[in-house]
């Protein structure tokens, strides 16, 4: 059992939001990178060729609200007792 007080709890779930948001920030950035790699070897694009080409595919970094909507999922199960 854990001797933690409700802020330190609500700062775990935080964290742990920010990082599962995060950790698929970095797989969607290896993608993007290494399309673009792609783009330059198989259509002999420049970098900022291939750059222009996949920005539709460049990943957003979350914003505040939307890692606090992430933790708010986090905190609802913590408090269901299913």
């Amino acid at each position: 059992m854990s001797n933690k007080n409700p802020y330190e709890v609500r700062l775990e779930l935080l964290a742990m939001a920010k990082d599962t948001m995060m950790a698929s920030i970095d797989a969607a950035n290896a993608l993007y990178w290494e399309k673009i790699q792609q783009d330059m070897e198989f259509y002999k694009k420049s970098f900022e060729e291939a750059v222009k080409a996949s920005e539709h595919m460049k990943p957003l970094y979350p914003t505040p609200e939307e890692i606090m909507e992430n933790a708010k999922k986090f905190y609802s199960f913590v408090c269901t007792k299913d």
